[in-house]
C-alpha cells in the first residue's frame, strides 16, 4: 500500500466587508476580530488532533490578505518555519476586480460551478484552476511531502471537493447557497493516484468562538 500524503485545507477566518471605491475596485479584505479567534481556535485544534503539523518547514497560502493573516496565525501557533504564497490558491473569481454588479458576478460564478469548463470573462475556467491545484498536490507528493497545510478560500476548497467527489456537489439551484465555515477544516489523503476525503468543513473547534469575544 502506498504511503499517503495528508492535505489540510483551511478556509480563512471571518473577513471584513469589502469597501467599494470610485474605481469599482475594493480595498484589501482582512480578518475581523471574530475571524482571528476562529483561526486561533483552529490552531489549537490542529495541535491537539494533528500534532505532526507542528514545526513544519512551511505552509502554503493564497496571497490575499485574509488568507495570509490566517496563515500567519497558524504559522505562529504551530511554530512553522515560513509561509509560501501561491496565486493558484486565491479565491476563484470570474472577473478581474469588481467591475461588474454583484448579481452578474453571482450568475457567472454559478454558471462556472455548474459547468466547470465554462470560461468566464477573466478567461480562467474553474476546471483549469482546480487542475492547477491538483498538479501542485501531485508535485508535492512526488517530492515526498507527508503533510501539506494550506490557507485558502471557500469557493476553491468546496469546488475541489465537488470535483474529486461529485456526490457532494449540490443541485445547481443550491450551489451558491452552500457555504463552508470561516475557519473550517477539510482534509484529503492522497497517494499520488487516488484521493480520499477524511473530513469536509469540520467546524467543531469553532463552537467556543463566542466565549472568546
Amino acid at each position: 500500500m502506498k504511503e499517503q500524503m495528508s492535505i489540510f485545507l483551511v478556509r480563512h477566518g471571518q473577513k471584513q466587508q469589502p469597501v467599494a471605491t470610485d474605481l469599482g475596485l475594493r480595498s484589501p479584505v482582512c480578518l475581523t476580530k471574530k475571524g482571528v479567534v476562529q483561526v486561533d481556535l483552529l490552531s489549537q485544534f490542529l495541535l491537539e488532533r494533528y500534532p505532526n503539523l507542528e514545526k513544519l518547514d512551511y505552509l502554503y497560502s493564497s496571497p490575499l490578505p485574509r488568507a495570509v493573516q490566517s496563515a500567519e496565525i497558524l504559522r505562529s501557533r504551530l511554530d512553522i518555519g515560513e509561509i509560501r504564497l501561491l496565486p493558484i490558491l486565491e479565491e476563484f473569481s470570474v472577473t478581474d476586480g469588481y467591475s461588474k454588479p454583484k448579481l452578474e458576478q453571482d450568475e457567472l460564478l454559478c454558471r462556472s460551478m455548474v459547468d466547470i469548463d465554462f470560461v468566464p470573462p477573466n478567461g480562467i475556467s474553474l476546471r483549469s484552476r482546480l487542475d492547477e491545484v491538483l498538479g501542485f498536490f501531485q508535485d508535492r507528493v512526488i517530492k515526498g511531502d507527508s503533510n501539506l497545510l494550506i490557507s485558502s478560500h471557500g469557493v476553491l476548497i468546496r469546488n475541489l471537493v465537488y470535483y474529486l467527489f461529485p456526490e457532494y456537489k449540490p443541485q445547481p439551484v443550491n450551489i451558491l447557497k452552500t457555504k463552508i465555515h470561516s475557519g473550517g477544516l477539510t482534509v484529503f489523503g492522497y497517494d499520488g493516484e487516488r484521493y480520499d476525503l477524511r473530513c469536509f468543513d469540520m467546524a467543531e473547534h469553532l463552537e467556543s468562538t463566542q466565549n472568546r469575544l
